[in-house]
């Protein structure tokens, strides 16, 4: 949700939610005491975040307003998310922080911004669609991705975090190739389709050929585009950038925040027994470094 602070001196309760302020407004002049003890202040910028861990209480002192999208997270999930992953229990501990910045949060609040000051046009993309989309990825018999040019470093960077999940995927940037592959694809099939214009003629007939075979498509993209009317999970990245520029990093940012959201879901609905395989892979990858 988004929330505009007044001016002045502001208390929030205690929430049984990890809570995630996420300033999109104006910079603003603010101070803050955690559980009437620790004092943090400094001038927040656009894509700042403030962390306040479960059950602690904050009281906020700033000028002028404020604007921020809230974000909660389960301690729960985040426990889950660390057990799956063979973290350590410390690494699962949410801490207080002020004004920080992560590329990947900050590109998704930015998206869920979008979303919201669009009216949802296309479908909530953080609730429904993410939802159903790991529900696909869970399930699927083999999962291949495909993206053209720029889109396809994205499709294998999402493709190298289900390889690591023990997920049976590929990932194709040659059109001929993707053509080929989807036509050969069927019932318990899933497509991950990356494109950030969604207009590339060789993804569009690849996914129809994906689509006629009886799998599903899950579209990375922008939502007024006939990938996106096409798929049969759209996941949204309204980002309109000129295609001239040679790298558009917003979009493939929000495309890789997206494709991490999508490995952390589908390990979770997966359940503990791919911890395993993860702790496997990671011990390989250990072996392989020099000591010392």
């Amino acid at each position: 949700m988004s929330v505009t602070c007044p001016i002045g001196e502001l208390e929030t309760p205690q929430d049984s939610h990890h809570v995630l302020y996420f300033h999109v407004g104006q910079p603003v002049q603010l101070t803050c005491r955690l559980n009437g003890r620790e004092r943090h202040g400094g001038i927040h910028h656009a894509g700042d975040l403030c962390v306040l861990p479960a059950g602690v209480r904050c009281q906020w002192d700033m000028e002028p307003r404020a604007d921020s999208l809230v974000l909660r997270l389960s301690p729960l999930l985040v426990t889950e998310t660390a057990q799956t992953l063979r973290l350590k229990s410390t690494h699962a501990r949410i801490a207080p922080a002020m004004r920080v910045r992560d590329p990947h949060l900050e590109y998704i609040g930015w998206l869920l911004r979008a979303e919201r000051e669009a009216g949802y046009p296309y479908g909530r993309l953080f609730v429904d669609s993410v939802a159903a989309a790991i529900a696909l990825l869970a399930d699927a018999r083999r999962i291949e991705f495909y993206g053209a040019g720029g889109s396809g470093i994205a499709a294998l960077d999402v493709q190298h975090k289900f390889f690591k999940l023990g997920v049976p995927s590929v990932a194709y940037s040659d059109p001929h190739t993707y053509t080929t592959s989807a036509a050969l694809l069927g019932a318990g099939d899933v497509v991950v389709a990356i494109s950030n214009t969604g207009r590339t003629r060789d993804i569009l007939d690849a996914v129809k050929s994906a689509l006629d075979g009886g799998a599903k498509v899950i579209a990375i993209t922008h939502g007024n585009s006939p990938l996106a009317r096409m798929a049969s999970v759209g996941l949204f990245a309204n980002v309109d950038e000129d295609t001239d520029i040679f790298s558009p990093m917003t979009s493939r940012v929000s495309h890789l925040a997206i494709g991490d959201i999508l490995a952390v879901g589908v390990a979770l609905a997966r359940g503990p027994q791919f911890a395993e395989r993860l702790a496997e892979a990671k011990d390989v990858l250990d072996r392989r470094r020099v000591k010392n």
